[in-house]
């Protein structure tokens, strides 16, 4: 074959290999737009709460990427039954019902009038979104500042990310044929004041860390960054990945938010400390129970 055949045959292939190179490209650039995490269910997570009369554990947890909506009906349906796990052993009312969200509060058992001790909003995305009331050791008055209570803290997460983990759970939304279970964004923040007869306090100290010996920056104050502790940590989390793995990125980011000056020796003690509450081994159970049942 002539060397001029052969320059033509190559030219012929590299002319009809470009085309095919560039659909390739569009084909896994497509892929790729079909696979990212759009993380949307999570940006309705918000560290704002109006209510000053409890400290609030804010935690969210939804799909990282947005998922196929059921019909209302079996939307609704799903959220009972998850609101029915989160709550379990409380007295949930349903305050809304619809198709945008389900809204569920637990009231106050001591007083009515007041705020509702903990709510849960549930979407068709598949977004959990709970505020729960911690319970404090101490009256809110200025010469009783109450720290924020660890072991309730932790159980807490502990029971949202069990719930999360469940087939309920998963029941919130549509499932493309292709798909598993989907990666999780989560969420965990505090509210930190406190109103009272003589103005509002800010909550300063964690319970289990009271007097341990560890350092503290002059002007400290327990803080919650804008898009909650450990932000990035969180999101996209593969459903292989154990409780204690985030826990202790969100203690970590925790005390270091609130002026220790060796964050991670503070992390270790209290991931030392609520080993009952974190440990897999040991079944969760709704903190206000555990109160309830210790003072009977």
């Amino acid at each position: 074959m002539k060397r001029a055949q052969v320059t033509g045959i190559e030219t012929a292939a590299v002319k009809a290999a470009v085309p095919a190179a560039k659909g390739l490209a569009r084909a896994w650039q497509w892929l790729e737009q079909r696979l990212a995490a759009d993380h949307m269910p999570i940006g309705r997570f918000t560290t704002n709460y109006g209510s000053a009369e409890r400290i609030i554990l804010i935690a969210a947890v939804a799909p990282s990427d947005t998922p196929p909506a059921l019909s209302t009906s079996a939307f609704v349906t799903a959220a009972q039954r998850v609101a029915g796990l989160v709550f379990e052993g409380l007295s949930p009312i349903t305050d809304y019902s619809g198709r945008e969200v389900v809204w569920f509060k637990v009231r106050d058992s001591h007083d009515p009038n007041v705020s509702d001790q903990h709510t849960l909003e549930i979407y068709p995305n598949g977004l959990m979104l709970l505020r729960w009331g911690l319970v404090l050791s101490l009256a809110p008055e200025p010469d009783n500042v109450p720290p924020i209570p660890m072991g309730e803290f932790v159980r807490v997460l502990r029971r949202l990310y069990d719930v999360a983990h469940l087939p309920e759970f998963q029941q919130l939304h549509g499932r493309r044929r292709w798909e598993s279970k989907r990666r999780l964004d989560l969420a965990v923040s505090l509210t930190t004041t406190l109103n009272t007869t003589r103005g509002t306090m800010q909550i300063t100290e964690l319970d289990t860390l009271q007097g341990g010996g560890f350092g503290r920056a002059v002007r400290h104050a327990i803080n919650s960054p804008l898009g909650g502790y450990a932000g990035m940590p969180l999101k996209a989390v593969k459903p292989s990945v154990p409780f204690e793995a985030l826990l202790r990125e969100v203690l970590d980011d925790l005390a270091a938010n609130s002026g220790f000056t060796d964050p991670q020796g503070a992390m270790e003690a209290l991931m030392r400390t609520h080993e009952a509450e974190w440990n897999p081994m040991h079944p969760t159970i709704p903190a206000q129970l555990e109160a309830e049942e210790q003072a009977v």
